[in-house]
């Protein structure tokens, strides 16, 4: 199966949602994230020693993404997730 294809993805370590995002193309998004992410929590994450692990779905269309990815976060809460946590 490819990672070139749109829609969300969740970085999980263990039962403890740490990120959820959405995308038009998964394997350069995560390539983006592992390479040099915009999110400064994320990149801790990442750069530690824990084992994540990566969820995504395909989700083609633009509005369909958005109200999933608001969906996951108001239920798991990821503790990178920056927007909207003041």
């Amino acid at each position: 199966m490819s990672l070139d294809v749109p829609g969300i993805y969740v970085f999980w370590r263990g039962s403890l949602c740490i990120y959820v995002g959405i995308t038009n193309n998964l394997r350069r998004r995560l390539l983006k994230h592992y390479s040099d992410s915009h999110n400064p929590m994320l990149r801790c994450w990442i750069d530690s020693a824990y084992e994540l692990h990566l969820e995504y779905l395909e989700v083609r269309l633009r509005e369909h993404q958005l109200i999933r990815e608001r969906t996951v976060i108001s239920k798991f809460d990821p503790v990178c997730n920056i927007a909207g946590k003041n």
